[in-house]
This record gives C-alpha cells, structure tokens and sequence, in this order.
C-alpha cells in the first residue's frame, strides 16, 4: 500500500504542476510572449549560424511578430517557420515537471533541470537545423519527418534524461512507485 501512494503522490503532484502551468501559461505567457519570442528568436539565430558553416546564406524574418519566425535563402526562399508550439517551451515544462515531481533531494533538482533544458533547447535547434535539410533537399519528406521521426527522436532524449535523473538522483527505484509488485 505504501508503494501505492508513493506512485499517487508522483502522479498527483505531476497533474498538480501541469494544472498550474496550464493557468499560467494561459492567462500569462500568451498575454507576454517575451519567453516565446526569445526562443524562436534565439534558434533562428543559431540555425542561421549553422546553416552558414555548411555554405548557406540564410536570414530570419519576424513572420508575425508574436507566432513565427522563419528563415529564408539569401535569394528569397522560405525554408522553415518556428513557431511558438515548435519552440521547445513544452518540452521544458515537461522535463521540469518529471523532475520536480520524482523523489529526490532539492539539490538534486536544482543541479540537473538547468542541464536538461540546455541540452533539450539545443536538441530543438538540431532538429529545426536537420528539417531545414529535409527541406531544401527532400521536401516531400518534410512533414512526415516535422510530425514523426523528430517528435519521436526528441521524446525519447526527454526520456533518456529523464532516466539518466532517476538513476543518478533518485531517492526511489521506478519499480518501488508502479503498480506492479515482483
């Protein structure tokens, strides 16, 4: 029963944290924007960079100035937008949430989420970096790969980190909060 409402308490304090940053995301963040503008803007400027090591004369332009930034072929040629739900901000919270809610010392936490949205934000530039690349090269590819392999490629890092806390942090096994009793 102890095991029961070890896992309870994780899960709980999970939706708890998502509860809280639905609102505040809701009601703050889009009224804002100033988080969403500085990721877009900030992997626009990376992926510029990159694109220019490999001999691409590449620009970003403010779409609009609150959803998108795209970037461009010296010659005029869109590429690829980023947009706020392609910004990586999600995929913070969602780390951030894992780690917040597994049992483990503050310390802890405080050393590795600032770690992990490190890695996950330049994982993020990696990708738009990469489908920039599907684009110019197999664009028909383009979507499938934006809503599939990347998604799935991305989620699966999360949880390597995410693994990686647990074993390294981790106050309780994975087993010691399931359901399942061995």
């Amino acid at each position: 029963m102890k095991k029961n409402i070890k896992l309870f308490r994780f899960v709980g304090s999970i939706l708890i944290l998502y509860f809280i940053w639905t609102i505040f995301a809701t009601f703050y963040l889009k009224e804002d924007n100033s988080v969403d503008f500085f990721l877009r803007e900030s992997e626009a400027i990376l992926c510029v960079k990159a694109l220019s090591i490999f001999g691409y004369e590449t620009y970003y332009v403010h779409e609009d100035p609150l959803e998108t930034v795209a970037i461009f072929l010296k010659g005029g040629k869109r590429l690829i937008g980023i947009s706020d739900s392609c910004n990586g901000l999600v995929l913070f919270v969602l780390f951030i949430g894992f780690v917040i809610s597994f049992p483990s010392k503050i310390i802890d936490k405080i050393k590795f989420i600032p770690i992990g949205i490190f890695l996950i934000y330049f994982l993020n530039v990696f990708r738009i970096i990469c489908l920039t690349f599907i684009y110019i090269y197999y664009p028909t590819y383009l979507d499938f790969n934006h809503h599939y392999t990347f998604t799935l490629f991305v989620y699966f890092d999360i949880f390597l980190l995410w693994m990686t806390f647990v074993k390294r942090y981790g106050q309780h096994s994975i087993l010691e909060l399931s359901l399942i009793h061995i």
